[in-house]
């Protein structure tokens, strides 16, 4: 409990700190793990913490995404301190939902980024076609 408590307490301090809050929202998770006294879980978690990390510095990024994991994060602690397995069941079910959410929301913001960025080439491109047919120069003579 103590692993918990500990990373929880970082990830307040580090609610701003990208880089510290996903860290110990890693490390809170493993605590987790490692809490629920199954040997098979925290090695079946192992081979995702890469994948689980990039996910959450896309998540990091969405405004008050960490602050909404952090309330997560205080009621399956709270659940777990009472010893409230239906509590901690949900507030764990709550969580996930706020995750994927939070990533589904950071994938359409990631895709719109894509999206602005190819239309910014297409234009340019455009822009560098039209300008040898001399069609912006002359547009800019007449305006």
């Amino acid at each position: 409990m103590l692993e918990l408590q500990a990373a929880v307490e970082v990830m307040d301090a580090a609610i701003d700190d990208k880089d510290a809050f996903i860290e110990a929202d890693i490390e809170f998770h493993l605590a987790l793990a490692r809490a629920t006294q199954n040997p098979l879980i925290a090695p079946i978690l192992d081979p995702f913490l890469d994948l689980l990390s990039i996910q959450r510095y896309e998540t990091f990024e969405i405004r008050d995404g960490a602050r909404r994991g952090q309330i997560y994060h205080k009621k399956i602690l709270e659940a777990i301190l009472h010893k409230d397995s239906s509590a901690a069941e949900n507030a764990m079910k709550e969580h996930l939902y706020q995750v994927r959410t939070d990533t589904a929301v950071a994938l359409n913001e990631q895709k719109e980024i894509r999206l602005n960025n190819l239309q910014g080439r297409v234009d340019r491109s455009n822009d560098q076609e039209t300008d040898k047919l001399g069609v912006l120069d002359h547009s800019r003579r007449i305006c």
